[in-house]
């Protein structure tokens, strides 16, 4: 049993760096390709080192949660590998 724990916890935060990805991807992406000035539904402010895009209200909740998830997955694997070396499952 504490090898799945263990492969968990390893598991969930390998997990975490591809989905740190994607947000990278769409961040640059929107970046680059939504309009410079506030339009038709684009009122959200993305600032990239002073370069500005504007994107929509759907947008930025895709960011945030894919962020938000991220950062979840990787603290959930950071917390089982801490439980099992606080067990004395896993050697330091």
């Amino acid at each position: 049993m504490r090898k799945v724990w263990r492969f968990l916890g390893y598991g969930l935060i390998a997990a975490a760096v591809p989905v740190q990805a994607v947000w990278l991807y769409l961040f640059l992406y929107f970046a680059n390709t939504d309009p410079r000035s506030p339009s038709d539904g684009y009122v959200i402010p993305l600032n990239n080192h002073g370069m500005v895009a504007y994107l929509t209200r759907a947008q930025d909740d895709l960011l945030t949660w894919i962020s938000y998830g991220g950062w979840a997955i990787l603290a959930a694997g950071i917390l089982v590998l801490i439980f099992l070396r606080e067990r004395g499952f896993v050697r330091e």
